[in-house]
């Protein structure tokens, strides 16, 4: 669809294939569905950098990324110029110094910002690799996660910046009874600046509907609901969070083979429509929940619905739902790229593009 670039491409790997192959990942490798990769940052180089990025005891807070290492903290990194020593140590909240206005955005709060960056690199990153790359997250749990899952990860852990806890509460607030609990405030965010990389705490301006309300998309993108300590692990949960438009399948207790019917709509990206969502969310007291379950899920005599993390022994029939899902997953997005490809498509779909 672009011949010049292609013709242009061709011509520098071929003429020039020392710094193509030190400098751009491959673009003679094939990922998943046949793509190709344009990055700097190589399968190699990207799994060193998620190594230190996805540590808990360096860029990994519970409230997502942190702007700077919190190894740091311990071991300020200095350089001295023209006999003057100058550091930079790793500060999780309010600047200890007048430096840069007292902004201390860079030294270690969370900021939305660079988090929003590396979750779209990610899903990026996954459309190429899919379930072929996968690394620890978090470093040292065992847990390996597709890049996919890791991007959900960090979304998740963001959205528990504002999202109320066990105790009420919200990190952002600080612990602050008014911002919690007064019925005049409590359900009244304010959008910080960035975010103390240790605990969560709002800094900075409080009317930060900028980068700030890129949580709205993520919330939109992932649901709020989730209270799981990692993310799920089906690939129609998966899909339904990284498409705006998506098919999923309800499923019925039938002994017929044919398949149920497919519903599109970017609604059903809500956690409470994932496998898993009855395990996690509390008890409804309207009765809609066993109405839905009626309707779609299979019915549980505990009050659950048929969650991945049954183990009912019937890992065959689950393998095969699984492969018919990635199928469905697959043939969508095959059919939006086309959409994409098309002479006038670009111009005709831009208010469906993000």
């Amino acid at each position: 669809k672009l011949p010049q670039f292609k013709k242009r491409m061709e011509w520098f790997i071929e003429n020039k294939h020392d710094v193509f192959e030190r400098n751009i990942a491959s673009m003679k490798r094939r990922g998943k569905d046949n793509r190709l990769l344009l990055s700097l940052v190589n399968e190699d180089r990207l799994k060193k950098i998620l190594e230190r990025m996805l540590d808990e005891t360096e860029f990994l807070s519970k409230g997502g990324i942190r702007s700077l290492s919190k190894y740091h903290e311990e071991h300020p990194y200095s350089m001295d110029v023209n006999g003057q020593r100058f550091s930079v140590g790793y500060v999780p909240g309010d600047s200890d110094s007048g430096l840069f206005g007292g902004n201390s955005n860079w030294r270690g709060p969370v900021w939305i910002a660079v988090n929003f960056l590396l979750v779209e690199s990610l899903l990026r990153f996954y459309m190429f690799y899919g379930n072929t790359l996968k690394v620890e997250c978090p470093k040292g749990s065992g847990d390996e996660m597709h890049l996919g899952h890791v991007a959900e990860e960090i979304q998740h852990r963001l959205q528990h910046l504002m999202a109320r806890g066990d105790d009420g509460r919200r990190a952002i607030n600080d612990g602050n009874d008014m911002l919690d609990f007064d019925p005049h405030w409590k359900d009244y965010l304010w959008f910080y600046e960035f975010f103390d990389g240790d605990s969560g705490r709002g800094l900075g301006a409080s009317h930060q509907c900028g980068w700030t309300g890129l949580m709205a998309k993520m919330i939109h993108d992932t649901g709020v609901n989730c209270r799981l300590p990692q993310t799920p692990r089906t690939p129609t949960a998966a899909a339904s969070h990284y498409f705006d438009d998506v098919f999923t399948r309800q499923r019925r207790n039938s002994q017929t083979k044919k398949p149920g019917a497919l519903r599109r709509s970017s609604t059903s990206r809500s956690i409470g429509a994932r496998s898993d969502y009855w395990r996690s969310a509390p008890p409804s007291d309207d009765g809609d929940h066993e109405a839905e379950a009626e309707e779609g899920d299979d019915t549980r005599s505990n009050g659950r619905a048929w969650t991945i993390y049954k183990d009912d022994g019937n890992a065959e029939a689950r393998n095969k739902e699984r492969e018919s899902a990635d199928d469905h997953v697959h043939r969508y997005v095959q059919d939006q790229l086309k959409r994409l490809m098309t002479p006038d498509g670009p111009e005709q779909y831009e208010d469906e593009i993000e």
